[in-house]
């Protein structure tokens, strides 16, 4: 199951505070991410996914504000693993369970929420969208699907676009015999996997 909490540390104290969001109305937390100081010059304000779709989250005030745009979940279904972009852009994908808590194959979405607020669908039929992580130069984002054991890429337009489409194309020419998603991509603008015998890239 997806975590309940946030957690803000710091590191000049060894602080660890932990932020439960269930009684915010949050069933499930699937990522956090920094906003820009555009966004919240204070740092106090953090980008949450929860089962829902995208949302902020207030440390000081320990408020949770739904953002408008998200996508409709069906039954089963919620947010899975999500990360920016170096443009700022909010990337999150959903996964999806029948009444058995199996993986419902080609139920999940990835969607890419933009700097004006908008929510694309960038692509669908997947199973658990997962493992978001970005070339050096910003041009290409390697995503996963868990159960698949395959990494794509997506050849990416880095200047934010008022439309929200960022995509030009998304193929499936890296289908690769991995067990975990992609985490990082290194030095050397390699995809790293955990659990892979060795880094990938085209």
């Amino acid at each position: 199951p997806a975590p309940l909490s946030a957690r803000s540390f710091d590191p000049a104290t060894g602080e660890n505070e932990v932020h439960p969001l269930k009684g915010l109305g949050a069933s499930a937390v699937s990522s956090v991410v920094p906003l820009g100081a555009a966004s919240d010059p204070t740092g106090d304000l953090v980008g949450v996914t929860i089962t829902e779709g995208f949302a902020t989250y207030s440390f000081s005030k320990k408020a949770l504000t739904r953002l408008s745009g998200s996508p409709p979940v069906a039954a089963g279904e919620r947010f899975n693993d999500g990360k920016v972009d170096p443009a700022g852009r909010y990337w999150a994908g959903t996964l999806a369970r029948d009444d058995k808590g199996e993986i419902v194959s080609g139920a999940a979405s990835l969607y890419m929420r933009d700097t004006n607020g908008t929510v694309t669908k960038v692509a669908g039929g997947l199973s658990i969208s997962n493992g978001l992580c970005w070339s050096a130069d910003a041009t290409k984002m390697y995503y996963a699907d868990t159960p698949t054991g395959q990494v794509d890429p997506a050849f990416l337009d880095h200047a934010p676009s008022p439309a929200g489409e960022a995509e030009r194309s998304l193929s499936r020419s890296l289908a690769r015999s991995l067990s975990l998603p992609p985490a990082q991509v290194d030095v050397s603008d390699y995809a790293v996997t955990p659990g892979a015998a060795s880094n990938r890239r085209p």
